[in-house]
């Protein structure tokens, strides 16, 4: 840990994976850039898809260790609805033209160009 992140006493390092706790669906990795906010410090994360944002350090945790799914309801990490629609779209998508034309009659789902 660098002398400025004790400072404020930001438990992650440069390069560490978090999770933000509002939007479990999005991991970042914490870029070592930080500012403060008023009472809030706001660390810098960078996210996977090349876009970055200022996050508060109290709705921030350390991505833990993979476990599992029991673990994770017990810790309490859950998605958000969009996350599951999101999913679920795209296990009814992936696959040959046909099986998803077969899905989509089958789940009688209406698709409006």
């Amino acid at each position: 840990m660098c002398p400025d992140t004790a400072k404020y006493d930001i438990p992650f390092s440069p390069g560490d994976w978090v999770i933000d706790r509002h939007n479990p669906g999005q991991p970042g990795q914490y870029t070592g850039k930080y500012r403060k906010a008023g009472p809030h410090i706001m660390v810098q994360l960078f996210y996977p898809g090349g876009g970055t944002s200022y996050r508060p350090l109290s709705s921030l945790d350390a991505i833990p260790p993979p476990g599992s799914m029991v673990e994770k309801l017990r810790r309490g990490h859950f998605g958000k609805v969009r996350d599951l629609q999101r999913l679920i779209t795209y296990e009814k998508l992936k696959g040959t033209l046909h099986e998803v034309i077969y899905s989509m009659e089958a789940a009688q789902i209406d698709f409006y160009c």
